[in-house]
């Protein structure tokens, strides 16, 4: 997992299917239940409706959000 010391200029990028290591053991390490599994992020990464932003920081991957949105409204 990458460190987030120098907050600068972290690139913010659209997920990749490269990234599902790198997304399960974030998930991992920052929850104990309730888990996005690498099938689900899969899934997210491929999927129409939404926004699977993460943070690339030294070549892994630091942080993501996922914004799911709502077809046919403003929702997210």
């Amino acid at each position: 997992m990458a460190s987030l010391k120098n907050r600068e200029n972290i690139p913010i990028r659209h997920a990749q299917l490269d990234d599902l290591d790198d997304l399960v053991a974030l998930e991992n390490a920052s929850f104990d239940t309730d888990k996005l599994s690498r099938r689900s992020f899969r899934h997210w990464i491929t999927a129409e409706h939404r926004a699977l932003l993460v943070a690339d920081c030294a070549n892994a991957v630091a942080a993501y959000i996922l914004i799911i949105y709502h077809p046919g409204t403003r929702l997210a």
